[in-house]
């Protein structure tokens, strides 16, 4: 499949990482986890959803036991184009000079454009896209906007977060789209590959994404004020920065299992012990109210 990306900002080249990473060799990237989230899907205008029981959306082929490894032809068109060059000379991929060569080359077209600038970019190339699947990653953007601009076209809207770069992203796509039959199975073994992929409902759409997506940014001023402390209780920055990563990595991997927040919590504070004194020191501070405003400032409340 030829995917191009009509944009190449740092998103953009995140997906291109994890797919041509697992092309490679995906086992390595992902380490073999099938982690894609079943959930209620609803494929377009068809009406047919899946359960959890019915649907899993994964890397294709690692369930099965398939070879799990894919090839993609990747090209990119941007308007600084020495930029666009050198990034895309770094990934082996094709760089093309116009958004009109990339949409005529491409099966799958990327839109990871500024969200204000597909205004005036992509209705000229309504008619090329016709045949293409579209999958709009511009913040803000919803499917009634696409159908706006590009009337008739198969597109989805797909938020990825940074992690897409080594196969462990989260993919938050509006449950509307126009996908259909082959074009939602092409979409959901790309992206798959890179992401766990979740459908939210219009009402849960921008919530989802904010997390998934702004969460990484405060994840690492997490992870970097962990570091600090510990440089100041005399570790090295390095060591501090490391013990910091593998620990928040650790713990989302156990939390990834199912297990609750607040019961990982409790297991690691034994009473009148050192961590529980630490819980206290951040709800004073307002840990939780902090999260609570950072996340609400994005929704605009």
């Amino acid at each position: 499949m030829r995917i191009g990306f009509l944009g190449f900002g740092n998103m953009a080249q995140a997906i291109a990482d994890g797919l041509l990473a697992g092309q490679t060799d995906l086992g390595q990237v992902a380490k073999g986890q099938g982690r894609g989230v079943p959930g209620q899907v609803t494929q377009g205008n068809s009406g047919t959803q899946g359960s959890p029981e019915q649907r899993s959306l994964g890397p294709s082929g690692i369930a099965t036991g398939q070879n799990p490894k894919r090839q993609w032809e990747l090209a990119a068109t941007a308007l600084h184009l020495d930029k666009l060059e050198r990034n895309c000379q770094a990934r082996g991929m094709r760089t093309l000079a116009s958004a009109a060569d990339l949409v005529t080359w491409s099966d799958l077209v990327v839109l990871a454009v500024k969200p204000w600038q597909l205004t005036d970019l992509i209705p000229p190339l309504a008619t090329c896209l016709q045949e293409k699947i579209v999958v709009s990653i511009a913040a803000g953007k919803t499917f009634d906007d696409l159908e706006a601009l590009i009337p008739g076209t198969s597109h989805i809207t797909a938020l990825p977060n940074l992690p897409v770069a080594v196969g462990q992203g989260l993919l938050i796509c509006e449950e509307r789209h126009s996908l259909q039959g082959q074009q939602l199975a092409s979409f959901e073994e790309v992206f798959g590959q890179i992401a766990e992929i979740f459908y939210l409902p219009p009402d849960q759409f921008s919530a989802g994404a904010s997390i998934s997506g702004c969460g990484p940014a405060f994840t690492a001023m997490f992870v970097e004020a962990l570091a600090d402390v510990g440089v100041k209780h005399g570790l090295k920055r390095d060591l501090a920065l490391s013990l910091a990563a593998k620990m928040t990595s650790g713990a989302g991997s156990l939390l990834a299992t199912g297990l609750h927040p607040a019961l990982l919590k409790d297991q690691v504070c034994s009473p009148g012990g050192t961590t529980i004194r630490g819980v206290i020191a951040l709800e004073r501070h307002g840990f939780r109210a902090a999260v609570t405003e950072a996340i609400d400032a994005i929704e605009g409340q």
